[in-house]
């Protein structure tokens, strides 16, 4: 027996060792962290039921989530929603009178805060559905709706990722008037 022959079977176990310990460190990059902190800016729009058109809007939000089973790759998601959208038109929108005509008033900028739960889908790039009731507030005013968002996040560099998102919200009663919100944001996502 060569006094070396021990040497390809130490280097085949090495090799294994070195590549086990690779994959387990590949493997630990799929856990997702349980917390997350997304800050999303863009534009969006308001509807009314008691005006004609669209009112253009500049939109943000911050949204604190939490995964509660963050290692699997479909996982539920409970999530604290803080926005709002701010009017940028300036103009006053047409009220339309019962016995015809117009009548002008502003559109209102729109503050929430809403509870949300939903999914999120682990593929190449992370998809989050999100919906739930919010609070909106503003101009003196505030009334109960609903929010629904998109999320689809790049995969992270370390602990932040790219984040496109787009939500709708349809607020019940609002200074008299029933609401529909959508925005479209970019963003961060800090994991």
């Amino acid at each position: 027996m060569n006094r070396f022959s021990f040497i390809p079977n130490f280097t085949r176990c090495g090799t294994l060792v070195v590549l086990l310990a690779g994959s387990a460190d590949l493997l630990s990059a799929q856990v997702r962290p349980a917390r997350t902190f997304d800050i999303t800016a863009g534009p969006g729009v308001t509807v009314s039921d008691q005006y004609n058109g669209l009112d253009a809007a500049a939109a943000g939000e911050l949204t604190f989530a939490r995964r509660i089973h963050p290692a699997s790759p479909v996982t539920s998601v409970l999530a604290v929603s803080v926005g709002g959208q701010v009017q940028l038109s300036g103009v006053d929108a047409c009220l339309v009178r019962p016995g015809g005509g117009c009548t002008t008033r502003d559109v209102p900028s729109l503050f929430h805060v809403g509870l949300l739960g939903g999914s999120e889908f682990l593929t190449w790039l992370p998809v989050r559905v999100l919906a739930g009731p919010a609070f909106y507030f503003g101009e003196g005013t505030k009334g109960a709706g609903a929010q629904v968002q998109l999320d689809v996040a790049t995969p992270a560099l370390g602990r932040v990722a790219l984040l496109l998102s787009g939500r709708g919200s349809y607020v019940a009663r609002f200074d008299g008037q029933r609401l529909q919100l959508g925005t479209v944001g970019l963003g961060l996502r800090v994991q």
